[in-house]
């Protein structure tokens, strides 16, 4: 069996845990992109409607990077800053129309639930849709 002694629970305790970012491409009529966190990439080649698996990132300022596939951040159609808490968990969506694109952060609940309960996010980012109902 494993036997955690205080000085491995200690060091533990020291190590703040990552911040896990969901990279999402929800901009119609843009190519493919890469997303980029402090210059490198993180997820290739995500098509429109794509979401790449979840990033571990450490807490802190991160610059965000949005480029056509295969290309250098010097092509970046979003540039920003993004600022994340240790422990959180987190979804950026590059959205609106290509010559309108911008980056949207969403922090997600990770709250605990009820037994039998589940948590649905529903994030409207349809350029062009207008407003709707949810039923």
């Amino acid at each position: 069996g494993w036997s955690l002694g205080p000085h491995r629970a200690a060091a533990q305790d020291a190590t703040e845990p990552d911040a896990s970012v969901r990279f999402i491409h929800a901009s119609p009529g843009a190519p493919n992109v890469d997303f980029l966190v402090d210059g490198q990439a993180v997820a290739r080649d995500i098509e429109f409607g794509q979401a790449a698996d979840y990033v571990a990132l450490p807490g802190g300022d991160h610059k965000v990077q949005v480029v056509p596939a295969g290309q250098t951040a010097e092509s970046a159609v979003i540039d920003t800053d993004l600022n994340v808490d240790s422990g959180e968990v987190y979804i950026f969506l590059a959205m609106g129309r290509l010559n309108d694109i911008e980056g949207k952060v969403y922090q997600v609940d990770t709250g605990d639930l009820d037994e039998g309960k589940a948590r649905v996010r529903l994030i409207h980012a349809s350029p062009d849709a207008g407003k709707v109902d949810v039923r």
